[in-house]
């Protein structure tokens, strides 16, 4: 206990004799008094500064809550995890690629319903119901079995491949995130994408079987199966006896009578009947006959099929030269339907029984590739940050502060002070760049830092997508013919025809305003499935958009939209109507052609009679046209009694009618006369439309352009910059200024040089003085170089050898003792090598480590960056200011038809030429003169879909947005792009040829009747009471070969010959390559070309048509022919979408432009350079040399004072002894 007292008490002396100040000049007594008390006063001034500075600084840097920012770089998957267990919602790991391919983490596999994998759609099935049809048309099952379930099995075909098509446009979609996403939030925003893709999918799937439907019933085009229309025949001449067939639309019984002039969903229970008396013997249940074979299976339902009992009543009356034992569906399968859903309902789920969805959130971080990951903590600083930060202050501060307190000194304290004032007015005069953050602004914020700042401001999203639902949404105004009563039933059932009017207006009427009617609801339909895609296409920003650019982007997207909707729903319902019309399907009006039997001799010839509205027949095209009459009609004569304004009739409902203008309907007084003559019988109080209404139509307006419009007048929208804000939900907002260094910056960057810089100088001078005055002695003395060399090497050793760094100011020369010097000179030699051993260490630490190194670099132009590329490859990283960049900014993508589609054998004198050659009695059916117009116009369609197509792709190809956050370099870009041309290209030719399948099968499932008499002929019964009986045709060829019938398949077709001899039926002329079949479209897909690539071959057909037209049809040019051949199909040409070749022409330098890199930087692994060494030694040299000149000394004394009494006890002990 004393001698710790004892301790204590000399250590307090010391510290009160402690002189920080002693001078090392001698003064007079009076003086040294003086003198010494100012010293000790300063120096416990200057120890009660330094404590306070280093307690307020301990203190401030302990407590103050500081955002501590740790970056992980190239963090793997497990890193990643690891770090979110930790740190959650604080964590940011930014992704190298933001717009991800869907396909390469998402993976989405259907399961289709049961049906679609059993008996009931293999071919087995279907030859075994064919085989039982007997061909004959009738209401019975044994009949409509084998079309029921063709529709079926296409029902699941077109399904999977509508499925298969847009799976790869869903898979090639980019997944856009800035950064890197939880499990949870990926798995959350890829099921929004998911359930988007499948619900609009579905709809646009339904949709086209609903306007195919609507086309063919406002068209009340004929079916051969006698479902909508009943034949008739009215005898028109008694020598010789002449018959017309007319049509009469069929009335269903079911659910209180049902009319198909109404609508096409009546439908009737399927069932077997007795042959004989035709009284029902079994109901198929579940399945339904109706006015279109494929309505009524829509309708129809499953239960039969998964009831064995009856599948085997239907294997009981059905006699089929085929055995097929039918296996019933399993009722205990897992399904989410009944056995009692209606196929409808399966339709609109794409007849998926359910989905294997797997999202892979491995996948995704690897395609993300996040280059590192930064996570931040709110707390207090670490003890080790604030000994390094005192150390890193203290030299300079003991400095300072010793400068300051040294008043008595006025030399070296006039000297330090205008130094360290020159230093400070040098760094406060200096201007710097300042940028201004602004955390987390409001709305209200940043309206008032834009006001101030404008363009000079920026602010980065935290959230760079968003829907634009989530700030903008827009509506249509339809036209007013839409809600007015010209499109109600009360309108429609007053416009039936009475009968007294079977000529002119007439009969058409209801079937018109029904048409008129459904562009309204089909229009409707297409802007609600093309709100579903608008909805979830996401604005991609990296930064804020001002309020000016954003409503400029909002409104190009607004008519991008529009503009596009249009056009698909344009171009679906121009492909339904030209591939009807190409097949010539005959309407149960008579509006495209008639059909009468004359008699000669003993039988009755068939004729089919193209109606002729002026000088256009229906027979060469679809789109003739006659103003609407009103005619009166008396036993021998008819008459015009008003012509409707504006208003036309033709070869279809919908081609006249889309060529027809509303005038009338605008005028109270035009329809007042017109409702006059239509039915004066009836009265109504029909109101005219309101031309006030209308603001970007006219009365005078054609339909057509209103159908282009999606019978839209206008478009209401609204976006909100305050909810994109919202979405955006910038971080941070900064600006920068230009302005003077402030004072508090300008004081510590003189105090943390000041520290350096006087250890350095305090070395540096004197021993630069030294070397000044030696070398002045030595230029004085003429010394020989060895001997010179000898001196400077005792005299090193001198100087080193009695080196005192720690020279004791306390007493004079003649009073230090040896003790003293001693102790003085191992305090310098223990503080040199504790010194050198510290710096040697972080040496050989600062210059072995590896570290990453990024290195800046300016780039404007482009040449600036091939330059850095060429150095730096791809460790070269440039970002570009703007990520989004439409295709069409920097790609150019063309076609190449093949040359058929601009060719004479495509134009309208080709097709009339040949039509003129059939003069209706002359030809026998199967005559190239009676099917080549059919041909040829099939031919055209194809290449005007294909062209219309290729068209409205590329436009939204051209507008695609291709994401890029970094600047790609040209070879990476050409193989991006590239691959992304070949997938849409790929894509685009399987939706053409897709979207015409469709319409392909539901003609055939329908039975639809072409005035070709191509699948079904008409035979006349004198013994039934002059019954007409619709009966299929056969061809030489099918699918399988043999003998074919247009029942079993839409695809039987043999070779296309010129009967020069009609009563023989003798084949005389071949024309290479042309095919006929069941329907000339069909026909046209399995012909190839290869007769028109030779000129003879054409000269020869000419010969033998007698084609008499002036007009020159030049074979086609081999030599153009890039992907196809002279014998290759229609239908491989369909395939490719008629497309020859595809021209890609890029261009870098605009791709570059767009992008506008103005900063780039190149990154590599390295050890630390000897710059950055020695600005880390010098930054840390001032700190430790006075930490260790504090504590080296006394620790030396402390320890020789150990030593010292133990040597002094002991020396004691031994005397005693």
């Amino acid at each position: 206990m004393l001698n710790l007292r004892e301790l204590l008490y000399s250590g307090y002396v010391a510290l009160c004799k402690l002189n920080l100040y002693r001078s090392k000049k001698p003064l007079e007594n009076v003086d040294r008094e003086y003198q010494l008390k100012t010293e000790l006063i300063s120096t416990r001034l200057y120890i009660c500064l330094l404590l306070l500075s280093f307690t307020i600084f301990c203190t401030y840097t302990s407590l103050v809550s500081v955002t501590h920012i740790t970056v992980v770089d190239a963090p793997i998957l497990e890193d990643y995890l690891n770090l979110y267990q930790k740190y959650e919602t604080k964590l940011t790991c930014p992704c190298t690629n933001i717009a991800i391919a869907q396909r390469d983490f998402i993976s989405l596999i259907p399961t289709f319903h049961q049906v679609c994998y059993s008996d009931f759609v293999k071919k087995s099935w279907l030859s075994y119901l064919n085989a039982a049809s007997g061909k004959n048309l009738s209401s019975d099952f044994r009949s409509q079995g084998g079309v029921l379930f063709q529709i079926l099995a296409s029902f699941c075909r077109l399904s999977q491949d509508t499925i298969k098509n847009s799976l790869n446009q869903f898979y090639s979609t980019r997944f856009i995130s800035n950064d890197v996403l939880d499990e949870v939030l990926l798995h959350n925003q890829s099921r929004s994408h998911i359930e988007t893709y499948k619900s609009a999918t579905a709809k646009e799937f339904v949709n086209s079987f609903n306007n195919i439907r609507d086309v063919i019933s406002g068209n009340q085009l004929l079916s051969g199966f006698l479902t909508n229309f009943d034949f008739k025949t009215s005898k028109y001449s008694s020598k010789p006896q002449g018959y017309l067939v007319l049509y009469e639309s069929k009335v269903y019984n079911m659910s209180g009578g049902c009319n198909c002039a109404d609508t096409p969903l009546c439908i009737f229970p399927v069932s077997i009947n007795d042959h004989i008396t035709g009284h029902v013997i079994f109901v198929v249940q579940g399945l339904y006959t109706g006015c279109l074979f494929v309505e009524a299976m829509r309708q129809a339902n499953l239960q039969c099929l998964y009831n064995q009992t009856c599948l085997n009543e239907i294997n009981k009356y059905i006699r089929s030269s085929i055995s097929f034992n039918a296996t019933a569906l399993n009722s205990f399968a897992p399904s989410r339907y009944n056995t009692s859903t209606d196929i409808n309902q399966l339709l609109t789920e794409l007849m998926v029984e359910s989905w294997i969805e797997n999202i892979s959130h491995s996948s995704y971080y690897d395609q993300c590739q996040p280059a590192h990951c930064v996570y931040t903590i709110v707390g207090k600083n670490s003890a080790i940050y604030i000994i390094t930060k005192l150390l890193g202050l203290i030299g300079g501060v003991c400095k300072v502060l010793y400068f300051l307190t040294r008043i008595v000194v006025k030399i070296i304290r006039r000297r330090r002070v205008i130094s360290s004032f020159v230093l400070l007015v040098y760094t406060a005069t200096q201007t710097i760049t300042n940028t201004i953050t602004i955390e987390k602004p409001s709305f209200d914020r940043y309206k008032t830092l834009y006001s101030q700042q404008h363009e000079e401001l920026s602010c980065p999203c935290s959230t760079i997508t968003g829907e634009y639902k989530d700030f903008l949404w827009i509506t249509p105004v339809f036209h007013p013919v839409c809600t007015s009563d010209f499109v109600r039933d009360k309108w429609i059932n007053y416009t039936l025809p009475h009968a007294a009017s079977k000529l002119g207006f007439h009969p058409q009427a209801r079937a018109i305003f029904h048409v008129l009617r459904i562009f309204c609801l089909q229009a409707n339909d297409t802007i609600s499935t093309a709100i579903i895609s608008f909805n979830s296409t996401k604005m991609i920003s990296m930064q804020l958009l001002s309020k000016e650019i954003f409503h400029r982007q909002i409104q190009q997207f607004i008519d991008t939209f529009i503009n596009s909707t249009m056009s698909i729903f344009s171009y679906e319902l121009s492909s339904i109507r030209t591939i009807i019309q190409a097949n010539f399907i005959m309407s149960g009006l008579n509006t495209q052609s008639y059909n009468y039997f004359e008699e000669e001799g003993s039988s009755f010839t068939h004729f089919i009679i193209p109606a002729e509205y002026g000088s256009c027949s229906c027979s060469a095209s679809g789109k003739c046209q006659l103003s609407a009459e009103i005619i009166t009609q008396n036993s021998t004569h008819f008459r015009p009694l008003y012509t409707i304004p504006g208003f036309y009739v033709g070869c279809y409902i919908d081609e006249a009618l889309l060529r027809s203008t509303l005038e009338c309907y605008f005028n109270q007084s035009c329809l007042k006369e017109f409702v006059f003559y239509l039915n004066h019988s009836k009265s109504t109080n029909i109101m005219s439309l309101d031309s006030n209404m209308i603001s970007n139509f006219n009365t005078t307006s054609t339909v057509g352009h209103l159908v282009r419009n999606l019978m839209v007048d206008r478009w209401l929208s609204n976006d909100s910059f305050q909810d994109y804000f919202d979405k955006c939900r910038p971080s941070s907002c900064f600006y920068t200024l230009t302005i003077i260094t402030p004072f508090i910056v300008a004081v510590t960057t003189s105090i943390g040089i000041i520290g350096g810089l006087i250890k350095v100088l305090r070395i540096a001078v004197p021993l630069i003085i030294k070397c000044m005055r030696y070398r002045k002695q030595v230029r004085e003395t003429r010394i020989d170089l060895r001997t010179r060399i000898r001196n400077l090497y005792e005299k090193a050793k001198h100087t080193l050898r009695n080196l005192n760094l720690f020279y004791s100011t306390e007493s004079s020369e003649n009073e230090r003792t040896d003790y003293q010097i001693k102790t003085e000179l191992i305090s310098t030699r223990l503080f040199i090598c504790v010194l050198f051993i510290s710096l040697s260490i972080l040496l050989i630490y600062t210059s072995q480590v590896y570290v990453t190194q990024t290195i800046p670099l300016n780039t404007t132009l482009l040449k600036d960056y091939e330059s850095h590329y060429e150095k730096y490859a791809e460790a070269l990283i440039c970002s570009c200011t703007n990520i989004a960049v439409t295709q069409n900014k920097f790609i150019s993508l063309t076609s190449v038809f093949h040359q058929v589609c601009d060719s004479d054998f495509v134009n309208p004198r080709w097709r009339n030429g040949i039509d003129k050659t059939y003069l209706g009695i002359g030809a026998y059916q199967k005559d190239f003169r009676f099917r080549g117009a059919s041909t040829f116009a099939a031919l055209d369609s194809v290449c005007s879909l294909a062209k219309t197509s290729i068209t409205n792709s590329l436009i939204d190809f051209n507008l695609t947005t291709f994401i890029s956050k970094n600047l790609l370099s040209q070879n990476m870009l050409w193989a991006q792009m590239n691959a992304s041309i070949d997938l849409y290209t790929m894509s685009i030719e399987y939706a053409f040829g897709r979207s015409l399948e469709i319409i392909r099968d539901l003609i055939h499932g329908n039975g639809l009747m072409s005035s070709t008499l191509s699948s079904l002929t008409v035979k006349l019964e004198p013994e039934k009471n002059f019954t007409v009986q619709p009966q299929y045709k056969t061809y030489d060829e099918g699918p399988d070969g043999g003998e074919c019938s247009c029942h079993d398949s839409p695809s039987c077709n043999e070779r296309q010959y010129v009967y020069l001899n009609r009563s023989k039926h003798s084949r005389d002329i071949y024309v290479p390559g042309l095919l006929i079949g069941c329907y000339g479209f069909e026909a046209l897909l399995q012909s190839n070309l290869i007769c028109f690539f030779n000129q003879s071959c054409i000269d020869g057909l000419r010969k033998a048509i007698l084609f008499k037209d002036n007009f020159t049809t030049s074979a086609l040019d081999q030599s153009k022919l890039f992907y196809f051949n002279p014998n290759s199909t229609i239908r491989s040409m369909m395939e490719k979408a008629m497309v020859e070749k595809w021209v890609n022409s890029s261009n870098y330098d605009e791709y570059y432009n767009q992008c506008r890199p103005i900063y780039c930087k190149y990154t590599y692994k390295n050890k630390n350079n000897t710059i950055y060494i020695i600005t880390t030694l010098f930054a840390l040299i001032g700190g430790v040399s006075t930490v260790l000149r504090f504590i080296v000394p006394r620790f030396v004394k402390l320890l020789r004072k150990i030593l010292l009494r133990r040597q002094q006890r002991r020396t004691a002990i031994d005397t005693v002894a």
